[in-house]
């Protein structure tokens, strides 16, 4: 009997060309002659360690795409932890050069501080928050959206026709989550992967840091293939997206938060419908 089954590891997604630089360059026709008919890719799902000067930050499970993709982690994470607020913060953000594919060391220019102690955890793919909170308390941690972006039925159906284009390791695997920023005029910024939706926000936060060395994007929609859960809000929020469009279901807690924060928020996205939650 043969073996079906072919682990997604960070080699086989370099040779198929799916690392997040490499999905508009090689087709879906490329990528399936690659393949023979009696394999199935399997999506990749490994630890990341976060050493913060020396000390373990946290331990996360994550896809492993590429070291730049590790690093778009990392960043939006620490900014989502609220540990830096750029990248001007970091003196260094670069894998151990003894575990480059589980271990990135980190290291705060100095002046930087943290203002609440440094505490191990541990973060696995469907990861949210530990504890409940009251939404007033998340909301006073929170800026509410400034020039909210209030799309039409026809303006998420325009993003979608794009967005299902995109993600290369969910076509083969059917196993993780896309993300993908877009501007204003529904073009582009940045797409990601990840078998956890809060690390697919979170890649597309250390994008966005990376990003703004560059470009100025001052307008965002967030599109995202999971449901609306209430981490995934409060990270689009702190992110300062101005609109997400989630295909899932949006949880009470997090359409109270959306509306609370004037986040307008689109679920259960499909061409021709949608729901719409949408502040003042």
């Amino acid at each position: 009997m043969k073996n079906r089954n072919r682990f997604m590891t960070g080699t086989h997604i370099r040779k198929l060309a799916i690392d997040q630089s490499q999905t508009e360059k090689q087709s879906q026709t490329e990528i399936n002659q690659e393949l023979s008919s009696d394999e199935d890719i399997i999506i990749d799902e490994s630890p990341l360690s976060i050493k913060l000067h020396g000390q373990t930050l946290a331990v996360m499970m994550r896809s492993a795409f590429s070291t730049e993709d590790d690093r778009d982690l990392v960043c939006g994470y620490l900014y989502q932890e609220g540990i830096i607020q750029s990248l001007a913060d970091l003196e260094q953000c670069e894998p151990c050069l003894a575990r480059p594919q589980s271990q990135i060391n980190v290291f705060l220019m100095p002046g930087v501080y943290v203002d609440t102690p440094i505490q191990a955890r541990y973060l696995n793919s469907s990861c949210g928050l530990c504890s409940v909170l009251h939404l007033n308390e998340v909301c006073q941690k929170l800026n509410k959206i400034q020039n909210p972006i209030h799309l039409t039925q026809a303006q998420i159906d325009q993003l979608l026709h794009s967005f299902k284009k995109l993600g290369q390791a969910f076509k083969l695997t059917g196993g993780c989550h896309v993300g993908a920023l877009y501007d204003e005029h529904f073009n582009l910024i940045g797409i990601k992967e990840d078998i956890g939706r809060h690390h697919v926000v979170d890649k597309l936060t250390g994008l966005q840091l990376r990003l703004a060395k560059e470009i100025q994007v001052h307008s965002k929609i967030l599109v995202i293939s999971s449901r609306a859960g209430f981490e995934i809000i409060q990270k689009a929020i702190k992110m300062g997206v101005q609109a997400v469009v989630c295909l899932g279901a949006g949880s009470q807690m997090a359409i109270d938060l959306a509306i609370a924060m004037d986040l307008p928020l689109y679920t259960f996205a499909k061409i021709g419908k949608s729901n719409h939650f949408i502040g003042k």
